[in-house]
């Protein structure tokens, strides 16, 4: 049985809530193996797949500018409704 769990990706808006944007941060992470396109998509909407290692690159580049610490639930949020199992 498959339980299908919402979430909501939530980069945009963090990004927005602090002020960085896009090209700012990928200047940061460039030479972490990220990709400009990769951020703009992210920004844009939800990946298809979580590249678990570029969102621990993102987040570092995220606490390098703002001094802040994130974790991935700061990218994605479990919704409370999920859907009937497959």
């Amino acid at each position: 049985m498959i339980r299908i769990v919402p979430v909501r990706w939530r980069f945009a808006e963090l990004l927005q809530k602090e002020g960085i944007t896009v090209y700012r941060l990928y200047k940061q992470v460039a030479l972490k193996d990220v990709s400009r396109t990769s951020l703009y998509k992210w920004a844009q909407s939800m990946p298809k797949y979580l590249d678990v290692d570029m969102a621990e690159r993102v987040l570092e580049g995220l606490k390098e500018i703002t001094g802040r610490d994130y974790q991935l639930s700061d990218l994605i949020e479990v919704t409370t409704k999920s859907s009937e199992p497959r």
